[in-house]
């Protein structure tokens, strides 16, 4: 039915708008294009059941148990992307982006290799704990997960609390400076390698929080997930427009809508909806590069 595919479509669109925020936020700031993201990504989620596993064994009431798992999971991969930013992107900023784009590409192999190495039968996909146990209600004749609703308003809760701190805060400010003019915003005593390593920090919690929500919905996780996920992220951004956070949530929710009706009323759309999809990003790149939000530049 209409009404089911439409919320499934928020609820894929809720994922992939929180790691296109990250893609929108590098490359306003920085003007790249940092596919490490996808496995900052994949590395929240692996954090988070981590944390779950130790919680469960010392009798953790429920509520507090995904409280703890999320506060970890964002603290680890913002650090994690802090590293990432220390390493592989401050001493790149002056070089071509089609250097960092490689370098970020040989980023994420490292971590995702890291993942499938070290982490406990990591080669496997591993079962994600639903806080909900699969609970859920009737609206209509439309069947609605408790979690799907947890995940559509944590997704909205973070973005609109971003943009907050985009508008209203000194950090917010300061990344508004470096993005329009790192030059000029570093002679009016604004620190801009803080200010980036702050804005990788927000980006990469922001999407550990989207894994997390993806192994609730689906119930498991993997250890290349984060790739796909990373161009479909790329994807939103460009769709929404790229620099643009509320571009990054409506970008999601299209490319959500795009797949979920491809998949439900196409022939055989499962199989083709990431054909769709990425021939849907080489439109844009080449009719409205700037996204569906930003005003048409040359």
């Amino acid at each position: 039915m209409l009404s089911q595919q439409l919320v499934n479509a928020i609820v894929l669109g809720s994922m992939y708008a929180l790691i296109a925020v990250g893609f929108t936020l590098y490359f306003g700031m920085l003007n790249l294009i940092n596919l490490a993201h996808g496995a900052i990504y994949m590395i929240g989620p692996f954090v988070a059941l981590s944390v779950y596993k130790l919680g469960v064994g010392l009798d953790l009431p429920p509520l507090m148990l995904v409280m703890l798992m999320a506060a970890v999971a964002v603290v680890v991969s913002g650090a994690i992307g802090v590293g990432v930013e220390r390493v592989a992107v401050k001493p790149l900023r002056r070089a071509p982006p089609i250097v960092f784009l490689i370098t970020s590409v040989a980023v994420y192999l490292v971590l995702e290799e890291a993942v499938l190495i070290f982490y406990p039968d990591g080669a496997n996909p591993q079962v994600f704990p639903d806080p909900f146990k699969l609970q859920s209600f009737t609206l209509g004749s439309t069947v609605i997960g408790y979690v799907q609703v947890f995940l559509i308003a944590v997704a909205l809760v973070a973005i609109v609390s971003l943009h907050f701190v985009i508008t209203r805060t000194e950090l917010g400010r300061a990344i508004r400076a470096v993005t329009a003019d790192a030059t000029g915003a570093q002679m009016m005593g604004i620190d801009v390698d803080r200010t980036v390593s702050r804005t990788f920090f927000i980006g990469s919690g922001l999407a550990a929080i989207g894994g997390i929500l993806e192994g609730m919905n689906f119930g498991s996780i993997m250890f290349n997930m984060g790739f796909i996920a990373a161009i479909k992220g790329f994807t939103a951004a460009v769709i929404g427009g790229l620099g643009n956070v509320y571009g990054a949530l409506a970008g999601g929710y299209i490319l959500g809508l795009i797949e979920v009706l491809t998949s439900g009323y196409l022939p055989q759309g499962t199989a083709y909806k990431n054909v769709i999809t990425f021939g849907l990003l080489i439109l844009c790149l080449v009719f409205r590069p700037t996204g569906i939000l930003s005003r048409s530049t040359r």
